[in-house]
């Protein structure tokens, strides 16, 4: 009786799991969405450890001979002995903020899966346990379908998951478990028309997404239950009233309709491809010549390069970036600037576990599959549980082939494998004795809790204070209010936990992100921020001194400094050469840091080193507009006639002009008569475009006005100025004014 008041109270940290987490996303955290679902994730996981330990010993002795359960924990425990050998083990234990998927994470999953085993060996608790997980997707599902409303169709949706794939990664598992509430043998037809409403509303919400992977999935799944139905569901029985035997005349009638369908599509692509609806145009624009699948083969071909380097053992957990960096193709660099998974399931396991860990892994879902299909065929496991649980598997894997998992996806995932698992014959319980000795449980949950709560702080409650600290510094510098900003920052950074680095990252995130914007500042206080920018990439820099992330933002921020400060130009512009060559032996195939060395050795005056860096990155990127751009700017700026030539004739060539940078270029030298060329191309552009505001035309004609002006251009300037009036007519008396200067 004891044992069982236990297990209830872990039971309600399972359903809370399953519910809260999904829904969860606070913008008071750096990472709202990530951050906050992990937290919560952990914190519950190890609220329901506390209650399970007393029965800990019963349970893994209960399930010592099951097969899923045993290649789970051969999955773990080589994922953490690979991790050992890594080059960065801290990040192998706790990851970052962004991805929250280090061993740390992976432990609660693994106590999660015993837990929930534990929990599914209940039948009726297991059901209530997928039902909960069914009601939060039908909630994620209606705050997806309103939000695409919200957007009139014009984006993808991404719900309280704040990303479209992870998003679908989701939806795609709870979507077959909805299935199955729905065609389960026991099901009422009450439930059944709930289970199947959400079934279509959550893949409703997927396909609003937009994720092709997931789509991908969703159609190899439902295709592989199809096939299941015609060739395994009993005849003799129904589901929801109807006789199996007509179901597959339906399921057959169903597969007709697919190949009509698919060959409408096929006939239609370049006309789908065209749709204003993204979720139709992304479907039908799925091509081998397509730039985003031609990017993703780069990604698994430099992963499969980085896989055989370490074959049987990996890189380790959340290692895979340093793997990425170090053979960088430079093809990527328009596609992928910073790589830390492969899209692919077999290359992301293969490059972090190796193959041993990779076998582990797909043990669980050859396990899984092989449990159902034998207890189907022994009678011990119903025709849908094994159909729809099988398809469910089928079509993760299938999709996993082009996404990855995030905690809520994998959670989820795990759910349905300790549901599985739970369904197994245990060990005979006469095999070993049973305490029923209530002092025992009692100083078990009493060492719980001295083990729990240390850890907690350590994995949870510091890291939840940094962050929150670290959102608030970045929210002061965004309002302006530096001081406030740099004590939030430091009160962050005194709690001294994995998080130090992405809390110094979110400093120099902002002063990109705020000089992206055009923001505009006090010089002072802007260089007094970049220089505290510079300070925490130091640090994050000695404490990561393997990761070239750190080293170019650190490069970028100096180069900035160097732009906006004449009085430090020479200093700040040295320390960013320094620092991005000391980039290139880290990563030497990014293009974009011999660009930036070519930037700062252009203020240090140093013409042949700039011309060696652009030859760099030209022979790295031969195809890379940007490479081109920063010529163009730099023969300009050095008075290059030659160059100037040679790289126009390559953007002309590859059709990557970017106007109004060498307007800006052509305009600081004085050279006019280029600059008021390139600004009519400029407003020509603009003007083709529909949608192009009148406000932002009026601009453009001011800067031609001020050209033609400076040129000596009088009636054009005229002209312009006039052109002005009439598109913005709130610029009247600026601009009558401007031609009253003319008049003079």
């Amino acid at each position: 009786m004891f044992l069982s008041r236990l297990n209830n109270i872990s039971f309600v940290g399972l359903l809370l799991i399953v519910f809260v987490v999904p829904l969860a996303a606070w913008d008071g955290f750096l990472y709202a969405a990530t951050f906050t679902k992990t937290f919560l994730f952990i914190a519950i996981v190890e609220y329901s450890a506390i209650f399970w330990l007393p029965q800990a010993s019963l349970c893994l002795r209960r399930h010592a001979k099951n097969p899923i359960s045993i290649f789970v924990l051969v999955f773990f425990i080589v994922a953490t002995i690979v991790s050992f050998f890594a080059q960065d083990f801290s990040r192998s234990v706790w990851s970052n903020y962004e991805r929250m998927m280090g061993l740390w994470t992976l432990t609660h999953v693994l106590l999660f899966f015993f837990i929930t085993t534990n929990i599914c060996r209940d039948y009726k608790k297991s059901l209530w346990l997928l039902r909960s997980a069914s009601l939060a997707a039908l909630i994620v599902s209606l705050i997806g379908i309103f939000e695409f409303i919200g957007s009139s169709g014009a984006a993808r949706v991404e719900g309280p998951l704040r990303n479209a794939a992870f998003l679908a990664s989701y939806l795609l598992l709870t979507a077959f478990i909805a299935l199955w509430l729905t065609l389960r043998e026991d099901s009422t037809k009450k439930e059944a028309l709930l289970w199947g409403c959400v079934f279509l509303l959550s893949c409703l919400a997927l396909f609003l997404t937009a994720t092709r992977g997931a789509l991908v999935g969703l159609a190899g799944g439902l295709g592989v239950l199809s096939i299941l139905v015609l060739l395994c569901a009993p005849e003799d029985k129904s589901t929801l009233g109807l006789r199996n035997k007509l179901l597959k005349k339906y399921v057959t009638v169903g597969w007709l309709l697919c190949i009509v369908l698919l060959s409408g599509a096929i006939l239609f692509r370049e006309r789908l491809a065209r749709s204003s609806f993204d979720p139709i145009s992304r479907l039908a624009s799925i091509s081998f010549k397509d730039n985003s699948f031609q990017g993703r083969l780069k990604i698994w071909r430099v992963g499969w390069e980085g896989w055989r380097a370490r074959f049987l053992g990996g890189w380790g957990v959340e290692n895979i970036d340093i793997m990425f960096n170090e053979k960088y193709d430079p093809g990527l660099i328009d596609l992928e600037p910073w790589i830390d998974r492969a899209h692919n399931v077999v290359l992301d396991m293969g490059i972090a576990v190796g193959f041993v860990g990779l076998g582990a892994y797909f043990g669980i879902f050859i396990a899984s599959i092989i449990f159902l299909a034998r207890g189907w065929k022994k009678r011990d496991v119903p025709f849908w549980m094994f159909s729809v649980f099988t398809a469910l598997l089928t079509a993760h894997f299938i999709q996993n082939l082009f996404v990855f998992d995030s905690i809520t996806s994998l959670l989820i995932l795990f759910t349905v494998f300790a549901f599985i698992a739970a369904r197994a014959p245990a060990v005979a319980e006469d095999n070993f004795p049973r305490r029923k000795n209530q002092s025992r449980a009692f100083v078990l949950l009493l060492l719980g809790a001295m083990v729990v709560v240390p850890l907690f702080y350590v994995g949870a409650w510091g890291p939840f204070w940094e962050n929150r600290h670290g959102k608030r510094g970045y929210d002061a510098f965004a309002f302006g209010d530096d001081e406030e900003g740099f004590r939030e920052i430091e009160t962050a950074l005194a709690y001294d936990t994995y998080g130090n680095i992405d809390v110094r990252r979110s400093v120099a995130e902002y002063v990109f992100e705020f000089l992206k914007q055009g923001g505009k500042r006090d010089p002072q206080a802007l260089r007094r921020v970049i220089d505290y920018a510079i300070q925490k990439m130091e640090e994050n820099i000695k404490e990561r001194p393997g990761d070239v992330k750190w080293y170019m933002y650190q490069g970028q921020l100096y180069n900035l400094g160097a732009v906006f400060f004449p009085e430090v130009s020479q200093e700040y512009a040295a320390y960013a050469e320094k620092r991005y060559l000391e980039s290139a032996k880290l990563s030497p195939g990014r293009p974009q840091i011999y660009l930036e060395i070519a930037q700062a050795r252009s203020v240090l005056k140093n013409i042949p080193g700039v011309w060696e860096a652009m030859d760099t990155a030209e022979h790295l990127a031969p195809d890379y507009g940007a490479v081109y751009i920063n010529g163009v700017v730099h023969a300009i700026a050095l008075g290059d006639r030659k160059r100037e030539a040679q790289y126009m004739a390559k953007l002309t060539a590859l059709e990557a002009i970017d106007v109004p940078a060498l307007r800006d270029a052509y305009y600081k030298v004085g050279r006019l008569d280029e600059t008021i060329a390139m600004e009519n191309r400029y407003i020509q552009r603009l003007e083709s475009q529909r949608d192009v505001s009148k406000k932002t035309l009026a601009v453009e004609y001011k800067n031609l006005a001020v050209f033609h002006k400076e040129a000596g251009h009088i009636p054009e300037a005229r002209a312009a100025a006039l052109k002005v009036i009439e598109l913005d007519p709130s610029q009247r008396q600026s601009a009558e004014a401007f031609l009253q200067f003319l008049g003079k």
